[in-house]
């Protein structure tokens, strides 16, 4: 047989054993049941997702102040009152810190003794309910603080604290404490004076 008559019969051989084995390979599965195949990628179940994360909770705000009042009389002479002050900020419901972003409520305590330079049959008050707003923009503080009710019933402040409420308390930027003089006069030529030292400090998530 002549030598390129054999060489193309190997060839004819070699091209049907390849075709062979492409037709079975491709019938046949190289990872039967129980063998894993170590490319594949395990299928994503709903469980296997990461859920919502929780919304963050509302920022609580500690208030602590001390604050000395007097009312200085045109006739002479002044009456004073130093008071002690605790209240709880929390943020809004909507979590807005701008505007009025802080609300709370708090109390003011008589600290000590309340007096005057003459004789008076006025009762002093003992307590007042606190109501404050505030807001915080680009790390500073301010807050407003109003007057509820006090008690007992039917008394005043001799010092003028309930005079000289609302008051307004810039605390600036952390760590959110500062000295506060509200002025106002009384109506009669003398004039009411409330000295606030305050502080204000995060409870939670701030």
């Amino acid at each position: 047989m002549p030598r390129s008559v054999k060489i193309l019969v190997w060839v004819l051989v070699f091209l049907a054993f390849a075709g062979a084995g492409a037709w079975v390979a491709s019938r046949t599965d190289p990872f039967p049941p129980g063998v894993t195949d170590p490319g594949a990628r395990p299928p994503v179940s709903p469980s296997s997702l990461p859920g919502p994360s929780a919304p963050a909770q509302p920022s609580r705000w500690q208030l602590t102040a001390e604050v000395r009042s007097v009312h200085v009389l045109h006739v002479g002479g002044a009456c004073r009152s130093d008071w002690e002050v605790q209240a709880l900020l929390r943020e809004r419901p909507d979590g807005a810190l701008a505007g009025e972003g802080l609300i709370g409520e708090g109390l003011a305590t008589l600290a000590g003794d309340a007096g005057c330079d003459f004789a008076t049959a006025d009762a002093q008050t003992d307590a007042v309910v606190l109501r404050v707003r505030g807001s915080l923009r680009d790390d500073l503080i301010v807050l407003r603080v109003r007057a509820g009710r006090s008690d007992p019933a039917g008394s005043k402040d001799l010092g003028g604290l309930l005079a000289t409420l609302p008051s307004v308390l810039d605390l600036g930027a952390r760590p959110f404490k500062g000295s506060t003089v509200v002025q106002m006069p009384d109506g009669n030529e003398g004039t009411y004076r409330a000295t606030w030292h305050s502080r204000l400090a995060c409870v939670d998530e701030c």
